[in-house]
């Protein structure tokens, strides 16, 4: 039996965010599909980190949610929902969707999604 510790690694910060989306224009009360990977100094993925979504509404605003355990995926719907349930559809135009982590402020890295009225 061997005896694997991580405890001497190294922190790696991260340089930066990728992100995909199935579709960066979406219209009202579609659905985009979204993924981030942090990628540290040397270009490598950092794994396992724990991802929250938001949006950073600039014309427009829209949903955000994790899809998987971790938050790297997750989607965007075209539409608000009020913390009472109501769905306001919103108007066209851009907003940001970003993913944050508990470990840096990565609310900086972001993805320009454009709404259809």
């Amino acid at each position: 039996m061997t005896l694997i510790s991580l405890i001497g690694e190294p922190c790696r910060e991260i340089a930066r965010l990728d992100y995909e989306a199935d579709r960066n224009t979406v219209d009202k009360n579609e659905k985009s599909s979204l993924k981030v990977k942090a990628i540290d100094d040397s270009g490598n993925e950092i794994p396992d980190l724990v991802f929250h979504w938001h949006v950073a509404p600039e014309t427009a605003n829209g949903t955000p949610a994790s899809t998987d355990s971790l938050g790297a995926e997750g989607s965007f719907t075209h539409q608000v929902i009020t913390f009472d349930g109501k769905i306001i559809n919103s108007k066209g135009g851009t907003c940001r969707v970003y993913a944050v982590t508990r470990t840096e402020d990565t609310a900086h890295y972001s993805i320009e999604m454009k709404l259809n009225p």
